[in-house]
């Protein structure tokens, strides 16, 4: 009796270990020749990925993991055509499924999964899945991934002055060992003039890895912008008393003439030698 408690004891903490999965919105990946989407019912988030019928296009998911090993992922999608649209999945730019086939599913609205196993490392891992097909991938609205997710943190961006900072990739939250890429844009009448907290240097393109919460500030100065007033007066031959100053009329009361070619403009550029006729062109 005590042996069938200890084995019921460690059946349940298997399966509390065993049982974590998380669910990644589509829409959060990187995207190649492919795009966001709303219009067909049935999906969860804030939308879902459509392929655009393109073959080669693909959908590249950050992953994070607590620890390394092999793990399912079950993908959500729709494919409204009558014919398999096949696509390839690596995990960290190794193959891990050749050609995972998306069965037909009668109707964009109708929504069934695929699952694969792949083979994850502790911490951060990218999977692409890239349509392999002449009409593309499927619609993809989530993936629903097996094994303990990897701690996440929060980078909170601060800008003061005329300025702003573009966050590569752009997140709420990012995995631990993940790396951002931060570039600053100054404002016309700003100047950046350095970063301040996690980071301390005055270069506008910094990256910084993500292994706790980070709080970060940039800072630009305001300038003054000093505009001259524009000179109208006139310059050149057209200054020359007696010369182009008094005799440059525009062609005033002349023949009208209209030149639709080259050889027109240059036929007419020679017949102005020597030639005081007024003329408009």
């Amino acid at each position: 009796m005590r042996i069938l408690k200890t084995s019921w004891i460690l059946f349940i903490l298997f399966w509390a270990k065993t049982g974590f999965s998380t669910v990644y919105q589509a829409e959060t990946a990187t995207l190649y020749k492919a795009l966001t989407e709303t219009k067909n019912d049935g999906f969860t988030g804030e939308s879902y990925i459509n392929f655009d019928n393109e073959p080669g296009s693909y959908l590249e998911l950050t992953v994070g993991m607590a620890s390394e090993g092999q793990q399912s992922v079950k993908i959500r999608f729709a494919n409204g055509t009558s014919a398999i649209r096949p696509m390839q999945v690596k995990i960290n730019g190794q193959v891990a499924v050749e050609t995972l086939e998306f069965q037909p599913t009668g109707d964009w609205t109708n929504w069934d999964t695929i699952s694969f196993l792949g083979n994850f490392k502790q911490g951060v891992n990218l999977i692409r899945i890239t349509s392999t097909g002449s009409e593309g991938g499927p619609n993809i609205d989530y993936f629903d991934v097996s094994g303990e997710q990897a701690q996440s943190f929060t980078l909170n961006v601060q800008v003061s002055g005329p300025g702003t900072v573009i966050k590569i990739p752009d997140f709420p939250t990012y995995f631990d060992g993940q790396v951002v890429q931060l570039i600053v844009l100054s404002d016309i009448n700003g100047v950046f003039s350095g970063w301040e907290g996690d980071i301390n240097t005055d270069a506008d393109t910094v990256s910084i890895l993500i292994d706790g919460n980070k709080t970060v500030s940039a800072n630009f100065e305001e300038i003054t912008l000093e505009i001259p007033e524009p000179d109208f007066s006139m310059t050149g031959y057209a200054t020359l008393f007696g010369e182009g100053y008094e005799t440059t009329t525009g062609g005033e009361g002349g023949k009208i003439i209209y030149i639709s070619s080259i050889n027109q403009l240059i036929n007419w550029a020679k017949s102005r030698e020597d030639n005081e006729t007024p003329e408009i062109v």
